[in-house]
């Protein structure tokens, strides 16, 4: 750098880049690789505990949706009473959300009864 009466200016030595030896660059550049390698291993994990977060969510999400399925159960019924003996048809909701039913046919033998 020169000033406006032409003398020329050197830096101060603080301020210059330091030579390194060869040593201490190998030192260097081999923490900088373990360091990228431990970087990229929890990258890694992290990307795995996400996956496995999200999947579980989807498995929580679908059973809590399974919870609230109507299940109908039919049931036969025979027995005996002072009438006589008897035999029955019976339709229950055994699950937890409504279940809605919009028709029922019953054949015996092919013929609608």
């Amino acid at each position: 750098m020169t000033d406006a009466a032409g003398d020329e200016r050197t830096a101060p030595a603080s301020l210059e880049p330091r030579d390194l030896s060869p040593e201490t660059q190998r030192v260097l550049v081999r923490m900088t690789i373990w360091q990228t390698v431990i970087g990229l291993a929890g990258v890694f994990i992290g990307l795995v505990a996400l996956y496995a977060a999200l999947q579980e969510s989807e498995a929580v999400r679908r059973q809590t949706a399974a919870a609230v399925w109507p299940i109908v159960a039919f049931m036969t019924v025979d027995g005996e009473s002072e009438d006589g003996t008897y035999f029955a048809f019976r339709l229950t909701n055994a699950g937890v959300g409504p279940a809605r039913l919009k028709g029922f046919r019953m054949q015996i033998a092919g013929v609608q009864v």
